[in-house]
């Protein structure tokens, strides 16, 4: 039951980090969105500070520090973003 909630909540966790992305990518370049997926990862991985406005929510990811194996999914939306903005580039 209690792995179960945790799970649960993780999930969420990933969906928000997309939801956070989602609302704020309209009008941001490449480079912007490459420097916030970094600034998660190391906010992540290295107990870095989390990003800074307009991505700020992404705070809320905070407590997913302490599961590794979620972490992937939780930057997937970034890094899909990142390989359609390079394919639109590329085809540009």
């Amino acid at each position: 039951m209690m792995a179960a909630m945790v799970a649960t909540k993780i999930a969420s966790r990933c969906q928000a980090s997309a939801s956070v992305l989602g609302q704020a990518v309209i009008g941001r370049d490449l480079a912007e969105i490459a420097a916030t997926r970094d600034q998660l990862r190391a906010m992540l991985k290295e107990d870095a500070p989390p990003p800074s406005a307009p991505f700020a929510d992404l705070e809320a990811l905070l407590p997913a520090r302490d599961f590794p194996n979620r972490h992937a999914s939780i930057l997937l939306a970034w890094e899909a973003t990142l390989d359609a903005m390079d394919q639109a580039l590329a085809d540009a």
